[in-house]
């Protein structure tokens, strides 16, 4: 009797542990949906981890889960497929992960400085197509930890000025409705001019006033960087050579000799519109002299080579000492005359240009000696010449 009872014990409870472990309709139900959400929170946590290392938003698709394709199969011996399917990373859906994490972190830090004090600092930086970046930075305390995040990067329209910079962040405030007597400091380029000003003032009003007499000393070196910003623009493009190189390095001593005739007149603006004492104008000549003798110095070899007249204008009066290159420039010259024929009498100019190729291909003499000219690659000038900028603009301000 005993015995029957345990038997019907054990059997019930074998029949209620199968009914608990059998597959109900909600348990498929949430086991899929807990796959699907194990998937989706794989595919924000692998956006974040894209867009903290900056790679292009295709890696996902291309290299990432095609590397845990592998690892699925090779290690924990698991079907790939039905894993690798539950967590998109496309490229668009990638972008998409990355946009409503930044939103949510945006929200979230304009949401909190609403409600606090906090320090920003503004810097303008320059696009690879020129175009000015206003970058605010700003710097408040949470949960007694101090925190610097970005604030926001807007492109100024306009210009780089501070009126300009003042309505954009204005502008931004308001959208975000974030009151401005929230701001208890503001730096720009790495430090408050004004405050600095302000504080001497009470301080040491010695020092002060010697600060406001090198003013001068700014506005020459903001004209001399102005021109020297113009020549490392000049030296960047992709289509450089010697004759380029040795024109725009002229041009710019041309400049250097011009300004230091006229100093505190049109060529230097922003120094003609300080009051410069005689000392001063004197230190800034010695400095164009020493400018001038160092450039010359530093590109001698640019400076005094010699371009034949031939190489400039292959088409001209025919003064070469070597009766090769006469001979070939002569039947350039010819080639050249029978293109302009044919333009005129209505053959394209795609047909009738390659006559001109195939004279320098039959006669490489002169080909040769015009590569030596435009082979020079210039791409280390624009290297040298900040680099030189900076030694002679400390060498001014150390004395």
């Amino acid at each position: 009797m005993f015995t029957q009872e345990l038997d019907t014990r054990g059997a019930t409870e074998k029949r209620l542990k199968w009914q608990q472990k059998r597959p109900t309709l909600d348990r498929m139900f949430a086991s899929t949906s807990q796959r699907n959400d194990d998937g989706l929170r794989a595919s924000y946590n692998i956006s974040l981890l894209i867009a903290k290392s900056g790679k292009p938003h295709t890696i996902g698709e291309k290299l990432i889960l095609p590397a845990v394709e592998e690892v699925l199969k090779t290690v924990l011996h698991k079907p790939a497929p039905d894993i690798i399917k539950r967590i998109p990373l496309s490229n668009n859906t990638v972008e998409k992960r990355i946009d409503e994490m930044s939103s949510d972190i945006e929200s979230f830090l304009c949401n909190y400085l609403q409600t606090t004090h906090f320090s920003i600092q503004l810097d303008e930086s320059t696009l690879p197509d020129n175009a000015a970046l206003l970058l605010a930075y700003v710097r408040f305390i949470m949960n007694q930890e101090i925190y610097e995040e970005l604030f926001f990067a807007r492109t100024l329209v306009t210009d780089t000025k501070g009126e300009s910079i003042f309505h954009v962040l204005k502008d931004y405030f308001i959208e975000k409705a974030i009151p401005l007597s929230n701001i208890i400091s503001v730096a720009t380029d790495g430090a408050p001019a004004m405050t600095i000003l302000e504080f001497l003032d009470t301080k040491d009003k010695i020092l002060k006033e010697n600060l406001m007499k090198r003013k001068t000393d700014i506005a020459y070196l903001t004209d001399l960087f102005t021109k020297f910003n113009m020549v490392n623009l000049q030296l960047q493009v992709n289509s450089l050579n010697l004759i380029k190189t040795k024109s725009i390095l002229s041009a710019f001593l041309a400049r250097v000799k011009l300004m230091k005739q006229n100093i505190g007149i049109f060529s230097v603006p922003q120094l003609s519109q300080t009051s410069c004492q005689e000392d001063d104008v004197s230190t800034y000549v010695q400095h164009l002299n020493a400018l001038y003798s160092d450039f010359e110095s530093r590109f001698e070899d640019i400076l005094t080579k010699v371009i034949p007249p031939w190489i400039i204008n292959p088409y001209g009066d025919i003064e070469e000492t070597n009766i090769i290159i006469q001979e070939e420039l002569t039947e350039l010259s010819s080639a050249v005359a029978m293109i302009g024929a044919n333009l005129r009498f209505g053959t394209s100019a795609a047909n009738a240009t390659p006559n001109a190729t195939k004279v320098f291909e039959c006669h490489p003499g002169g080909a040769a000696e015009a590569a030596l000219i435009f082979a020079l690659s210039a791409m280390g000038m624009a290297a040298n010449l900040a680099l030189m900028s900076v030694i002679l603009a400390n060498k001014h301000l150390r004395r």
